[in-house]
């Protein structure tokens, strides 16, 4: 039996994940508590509660993300809501005004959503919802007031932000954007053809959107075959 893996997207806090990862905790074996970490993912959006801190602390083997600096990179203008999202019928209607930031929470589920770009349990390749280090870093704060909170868990390990900072996901703000528009256009008509949808992309005669992986040796060539992908439009497809 083949058990897929659990993903928390934490934006507001950690704190309902760590009162579970609690409670495990302390009704299970120790077996039975590493088996369970194994399954589990966590994407923490800026560290806005200590808990997330007691969560790398204590569960030390946990793939627990911590975005800092890159989760407002693929953000679109309040112009551009309005002209693509809030003006598409009823859902568009009750999508709100910025009040702060622009679903500055969101990147957690872009790393999960599955457009074939990464394999989000290796979180140095990189997608929507951004890239990060290869290697859990000590040290990794969450937001202003959470500094001293921090600090009482030390040393504890997190994966961070990649070197390239807010870039790696603002690399595809288009790509997101046309994406989150498309969605809006099926809102507001029952005629396919009066809307966009995705491409099929097949690589190697693989048409699923899972990773896929070569096994080669130094000077080898590698043979990246796009041939029969499709467009359900019949929009014109380029690729390199």
């Amino acid at each position: 039996m083949i058990r897929a893996p659990s993903g928390s997207c934490a934006g507001g806090g950690c704190n309902p994940v760590a009162q579970a990862l609690w409670k495990v905790k302390a009704t299970r074996s120790a077996d039975e508590v590493a088996d369970f970490i194994r399954k589990l993912r966590v994407y923490d959006v800026l560290g806005q509660d200590d808990a997330g801190t007691w969560i790398a602390k204590t569960f030390p083997d946990l793939l627990y993300i911590r975005a800092t600096g890159i989760v407002y990179g693929w953000q679109p203008t309040n112009k551009w809501l309005a002209e693509n999202i809030q003006s598409h019928g009823p859902l568009g209607e009750v999508y709100p005004d910025t009040q702060w930031a622009t679903e500055g929470d969101t990147p957690a589920f872009l790393h999960v959503y599955p457009n074939g770009l990464h394999n989000p349990d290796d979180v140095s390749q990189g997608g929507w919802g951004g890239r990060f280090s290869a290697e859990k870093r000590t040290g990794i704060r969450g937001m202003e007031c959470m500094e001293g909170e921090d600090a009482t868990y030390d040393p504890y390990l997190m994966y961070g932000d990649a070197e390239e900072g807010g870039e790696t996901i603002a690399r595809w703000k288009p790509a997101i954007e046309n994406d989150f528009e498309a969605r809006m256009d099926w809102t507001i008509t029952d005629q396919y053809a009066d809307a966009n949808h995705h491409p099929v992309a097949i690589l190697n005669g693989d048409a699923s959107r899972a990773m896929l992986e070569l096994s080669v040796q130094p000077d080898d060539v590698v043979t990246l075959d796009a041939t029969g992908s499709t467009d359900p439009d019949e929009d014109t497809l380029s690729y390199h």
